[in-house]
């Protein structure tokens, strides 16, 4: 697994953003990546040394590759919701799944193209591919 770091590089809508990762460095349909605060938490702090020892990952979501060109992927939640219900003509179940919406700074939403935290998601944040 490749353990380079990547960047959210353009939010399309609530649903799909784009990272700085694709082909050219092993990622495929299915793969997931957790999406980090692109600063981290606070910094840890040695209580005895006073030394900076690092700051944490804070991860905003984990998301799946649904769509991967040679240098950047497009990526969603794996999460849905299932609705079940009954079709009022038929009388028949039907189901329905719905895509969770990303949290993510709706100011950076570039516009959709065709085709844990509660910390939005913002263009800059890193991308870790997990599997």
């Amino acid at each position: 697994m490749n353990t380079e770091t990547f960047r959210v590089v353009k939010i399309l809508n609530t649903k799909q953003i784009i990272v700085n990762a694709g082909i050219k460095n092993g990622v495929t349909i299915g793969t997931k990546f957790k999406i980090l605060d692109k600063f981290g938490s606070d910094p840890i702090i040695d209580p005895e040394t006073k030394e900076e020892l690092g700051r944490l990952d804070i991860t905003k979501a984990t998301l799946i590759v649904t769509a991967v060109y040679p240098k950047m992927s497009i990526l969603e939640s794996e999460s849905t919701y299932h609705i079940n219900g009954k079709a009022s003509y038929f009388f028949n179940d039907y189901h329905k799944s719905i895509k969770d919406s990303l949290n993510v700074d709706l100011n950076e939403i570039s516009g959709d193209i065709s085709t844990k935290s509660d910390l939005p998601i913002q263009i800059g944040d890193k991308a870790k591919m997990i599997e």
